[in-house]
């Protein structure tokens, strides 16, 4: 709650004339919308909005508002920290899901039109393309891939491809869980088809222990029962297995496929959506180095990230997370999601390939209501 704290304590020193309003929206379930009035928050009833496909009860939206010392240079890193940290106070208070959008109010100058703009899409920008008018034939060969897959190779590869939907369906709201699912994924596949360290100099962190041992004086001995001790550690095979695995089994083709960014505009006077250009057109290698040292080094550090989510509970900023416009990436770094997501998927493909075998399905069409054969 740092960012939540920062806000009182810039409250509590700043002059009236120091304070600007800053505008969301909000979303509760009911027909009830949420208000709140009298404090350095507001949020004024909007009304019940359209159901959306999977909704288990009505939703509310409200215009959320709340003053904050007026800082045009803030980074939207730290509003969107900041009104995470207000809805899970709300969230604690009124035990309801409330939800504060991370988006961007704006306003044509002298026009009244309010026209909010969602950032969480430039997480990973190939998602919020237009759907391809060719699904079809794209469906049924990865749906004749997986259920030709013998067991236990139809669990493993079918939970990841299931972790790897969940994370698509959170990254836009909550990229931290998202990027849990990513590590998760790429976890489950490691534990099937990769294999830990056996040899001490294959371990990536072996030199910096050798330079511990020899700093502390340790006899042979001691170093050879130090060194046993460390490559049985569960949780150092685990992450050796996951480095190993990913940065290996990739496919020398997995640089060469295509990357396409799109990018909406938006109609403020109208507050309309205008229709999805192409923002960038690369491949894989273009935008990430070939090294598989560099790889394997990345992916490692993006396993530690994980665990810093999980056992620490740290938190992963947006732009941690996402590939930035005309980034390329040379040296190792957690990968960003959506980096980490084109790893998952090359090596989804991957076992799939390996592991496959031809498979016949129903000679079904399902047309305007009518069954065809």
């Amino acid at each position: 709650m740092d960012q939540l704290v920062a806000w009182i304590e810039r409250l509590q020193k700043a002059q009236v004339s120091d304070l600007a309003e800053y505008l969301f929206r909000s979303l509760v379930p009911g027909s009830q919308s949420l208000e709140i009035q009298g404090c350095m928050i507001a949020a004024d009833p909007i009304g019940e909005i359209a159901p959306r496909p999977g909704d288990c009860s009505p939703a509310s939206a409200s215009l959320f508002r709340f003053l904050d010392v007026n800082e045009p240079n803030r980074s939207i890193e730290v509003h969107q920290q900041l009104v995470s940290e207000i809805a899970a106070i709300l969230t604690l208070a009124s035990e309801r899901r409330v939800e504060i959008a991370h988006e961007i109010a704006m306003r044509v100058e002298n026009q009244p039109q309010l026209t909010f703009i969602g950032y969480g899409g430039m997480i990973d920008r190939r998602l919020i393309g237009p759907i391809d008018n060719q699904l079809t034939d794209a469906f049924l060969e990865w749906l004749s891939k997986i259920v030709a897959l013998p067991e236990p190779h139809r669990s493993v590869i079918g939970t990841a491809c299931t972790l790897h939907h969940g994370a698509v369906l959170l990254y836009e709201k909550d990229v931290r869980s998202a990027y849990l699912l990513l590590v998760a994924a790429i976890e489950v596949l490691s534990r099937q088809y990769g294999a830990p360290p056996t040899d001490w100099l294959d371990w990536e962190e072996s030199g910096k222990w050798e330079k511990f041992m020899a700093g502390i004086s340790l006899s042979p001995d001691q170093q050879t029962a130090l060194r046993e001790k460390l490559m049985s550690d569960k949780h150092l095979r685990l992450k050796a297995t996951f480095r190993n695995y990913g940065a290996s089994r990739l496919p020398d083709s997995f640089w060469d496929e295509p990357w396409k960014e799109w990018i909406y505009s938006v109609n403020a006077s109208v507050g309309r959506w205008e229709s999805a250009q192409v923002l960038d057109e690369k491949k894989i290698g273009d935008i990430f180095s070939r090294d598989r040292t560099i790889l394997s080094k990345s992916i490692g550090l993006s396993y530690d990230v994980r665990s810093g989510l999980v056992h620490r509970g740290e938190r992963l900023g947006l732009l941690e997370s996402s590939l930035l416009s005309g980034m390329t990436i040379e040296e190792a770094a957690p990968l960003p999601f959506s980096i980490l997501r084109a790893v998952l998927l090359g090596l989804i493909e991957t076992e799939i390939s390996e592991y496959t075998s031809e498979s016949v399905l129903p000679d079904l069409q399902y047309v305007a209501g009518c069954i065809l054969q």
